[in-house]
This record gives structure tokens, C-alpha cells and sequence, in this order.
């Protein structure tokens, strides 16, 4: 800050990263926004390669392709193929990975990182992080602001990677989190509002779609956080157990009161059969697992 007068260094209590984000997009100035999570970084040219594409068309939206770095190993992402897309489709991407005719990657289309925003557009409009949620507030974000473009035109994809994204086993989202089926369900919440008010009564049945699929993506990333739990063995075994009934009932009850669930006949019977019984399964093997490691360790 003190050798570039352009850098703004803001210091603030930890109030969670939306929190952060919200205080960068008060302050910033400039024309185009991005964000960096504190645990990645970006390679060199990155902004300089962004400038020139911003600038020469005139965008509103620029998305790169990403790395990951897991240890001392980068993996490079599968190459983005997407064109000729409605604006509805991408907004299926953003709500759960959905596409039938092109590859954007299963995050890219939902995350704010390794991707340029127009500032003003997000002023204007008062798009900000949402601060109660830390599950999928990328994702609220970028559909509101993917609402605002009516030019699909004003889109980019570059399937350049600048940006390292760095994998951490002990990082706090591979940890089990209390209230992650309370974050999962509220982030659909918000993301049926966003959807509801833009389409009013005629919701695409690409959009629909996608929200069963996040439905099925809540359901397993929910038995997944369970899993956590009983492999960081907080608890007993016949305690998750009342735990993970009563947190399926919760689920079901308010899953198949989902307005996307109405679309077809059946559909709740096949739900139940694919998704919930093969969770359970998961679930009944890792307190098994659980059970035999705990024996082994007496010995």
C-alpha cells in the first residue's frame, strides 16, 4: 500500500469470507472485480491477459479455467467446451453442473474465483455475498449477477489457467460441520427465490431440472458430512445413527415439497431409490468401518 497507492489494504475482525468479499466490493474502484481465496494464488500474467480481453470485447463476464494443486502436484481441469448457450443454461450450471450440450467443469460456472465481474453492474444492482451462508454463497452471487446480462454476448470462457486452486485435506470444508444440512437446504431456499423471481410462473425445464439435481447433490454432500463425522468418530455409533433418521426425515419432508418435484410422475419413488437408499448404505458401511476400528484398537 505504501509503495502503490492502487493497493488497499483493509484490516477487519474475521467475520467469514463473504463478509471480506462484501467489504473488497465497498471499497474497490476500478472497472472489473475479482476474488482470490486466501488459500490460492494466481500465476503471473493473469490480470494482464484478463485487461486485454475485458477491454477488446467489452465484457461484463470473464471466466478462466483453473488448476489444482494438491501437495506438490498440479492437475489441470478438463478443457471448457461451451458455445452457442442460452443464458438460461448457464444459469443451470450455476444452480448444480447441469448441461447436456457443453462442458464447463462441475464448479466453474458457480464459483467467483478465476472470474471477472463488471463493478459497476454489481453496485448498481446491490449484488453482495450473503452472509449467513457458507455453502454455495458463490453460487447465489453469480446467479444474480449472471440475471443482469441480457447480451449473451458480453460472456467469455478462456480456458487458460492462471488461477491454483489449492486442495487441503485439513482445510475446514473437508471437516464435519453441524449445521451443513441447515446450509444446504437454506442455499436452495435462496436460489428457488432468485430463480422464481426472474421466471415468474414459466421456469425453463433446464432450470428445473438442474434444481432436482442440486436436490440429489444436497442429499449425498449432506450423507457425505455424516460420513465426517463418524470418521473423525465424534459421537457413538447408535447416536449418528438417530442422528442421520432424523435428519433424512427432515430432508424428505422438505424435498419432495420442492415446487421441482411436482415435473413428473414417479419421480419421488426413483428419488428415494437411487439417492437416499445408496447413502444409507454408505452410511451403514463408515459406522461399520468405525465399529471394527474401535475393536482393533482395544486389542
Amino acid at each position: 500500500q505504501n509503495k502503490d497507492s492502487r493497493i488497499k489494504y483493509i484490516k477487519v475482525e474475521n467475520g467469514g469470507v463473504s463478509k471480506a468479499r462484501n467489504i473488497g466490493i465497498r471499497y474497490a474502484t476500478g472497472k472489473y472485480i475479482t476474488f482470490v481465496d486466501s488459500d490460492d494464488y494466481v500465476l503471473q500474467d493473469f490480470f494482464f491477459d484478463a485487461a486485454k480481453i475485458l477491454q477488446n470485447k467489452n465484457l461484463l463476464l470473464l471466466k478462466y479455467n483453473h488448476c489444482e494443486l494438491k501437495g506438490e502436484n498440479f492437475i489441470r481441469q478438463k478443457d471448457v467446451y461451451i458455445q452457442n448457450f442460452s443464458i438460461d443454461e448457464l444459469a443451470a450450471c450455476i444452480i448444480s453442473g447441469y448441461t447436456n450440450r457443453f462442458y464447463i467443469g462441475p464448479t466453474m460456472a458457480r464459483v467467483v474465483w478465476a472470474t471477472f465481474f463488471d463493478l459497476e453492474l454489481i453496485k448498481r444492482n446491490n449484488i453482495y455475498f450473503d452472509e449467513s451462508l457458507y455453502i454455495g454463497e458463490d453460487a447465489l452471487f453469480c446467479l444474480s449477477y449472471l440475471y443482469l446480462i441480457k447480451d449473451k454476448s458480453k460472456i467469455n470462457f478462456v480456458n487458460k489457467s492462471y488461477y491454483v486452486y489449492r486442495i487441503r485435506e485439513d482445510s475446514a470444508c473437508r471437516k464435519y460441520k453441524k449445521d451443513f444440512h441447515e446450509q444446504c437446504l437454506k442455499q436452495h431456499k435462496s436460489l428457488r427465490n432468485i430463480v422464481e423471481t426472474q421466471y415468474r410462473n414459466k421456469i425453463p425445464l433446464v432450470i428445473e431440472q438442474a434444481d432436482r439435481k442440486f436436490l440429489w447433490q444436497c442429499l449425498r454432500l449432506s450423507g457425505d458430512n455424516i460420513c465426517k463425522k463418524i470418521s473423525e468418530n465424534k459421537g457413538k455409533t447408535n447416536e449418528l445413527y438417530a442422528e442421520i433418521l432424523e435428519w433424512y426425515s427432515k430432508f424428505e419432508e422438505y424435498i419432495f415439497k420442492s415446487p421441482c418435484m411436482n415435473i413428473s410422475k414417479g419421480y419421488k419413488f426413483y428419488f428415494k431409490i437411487n439417492r437416499i437408499f445408496s447413502i444409507k448404505i454408505q452410511v451403514i458401511l463408515m459406522c461399520i468401518e468405525l465399529y471394527v476400528k474401535n475393536i482393533l484398537l482395544r486389542k
